[in-house]
């Protein structure tokens, strides 16, 4: 039987990793040209399933009942991720665009560029892409802790 700790660790295991990618930090750590290359593309691959989790996020939160736990600061935090993780898709798609290359998905799906390389509209989103990474790691843990703030009311209540 698996045990608690080992149970938390392997979640632990399983978010960090593609946390990692999502947020860019090994496009950071990459010194070579070829290896800077494959973690921008893995970095996009897995923001755009992180995309369509998010899709499915918003689609269950619409199609659900909220409690009266759920109110208040819950909702706050709700629309603090959801207004982040949007500005963060929308700047990286741009940050691409703007760098005149098309949008690639473990060379699943192919999205061109509307536009040619535009330097100084990539240097700014490129920036702010960066901002809004750093924002939305605080962010996603403040709705991590009012979710476990709510589990912990919801079961004092019971």
């Amino acid at each position: 039987m698996l045990s608690r700790i080992g149970f938390i660790l392997g979640v632990a295991i399983i978010v960090a990793t593609p946390w990692v990618f999502w947020t860019g930090l090994t496009i950071d750590m990459q010194p070579e040209r070829e290896t800077l290359i494959a973690a921008i593309w893995h970095h996009i691959g897995i923001s755009m399933l992180f995309l369509l989790l998010f899709i499915v996020y918003l689609l269950a939160r619409l199609l659900t009942v909220q409690t009266k736990l759920t109110q208040g600061y819950q909702n706050t935090a709700n629309m603090l991720v959801i207004l982040t993780l949007l500005a963060l898709f929308t700047s990286g798609f741009l940050t691409v665009w703007a760098r005149g290359s098309a949008v690639k998905v473990f060379d699943w799906l192919v999205i061109p560029s509307p536009v040619e390389r535009m330097q100084t509209a990539y240097s700014i989103l490129e920036y702010s892409h960066g901002l809004i990474s750093q924002l939305s790691k605080i962010v996603v843990l403040m709705w991590l802790a009012s979710h476990v703030y709510t589990w912990a009311q919801h079961k004092r209540h019971q």
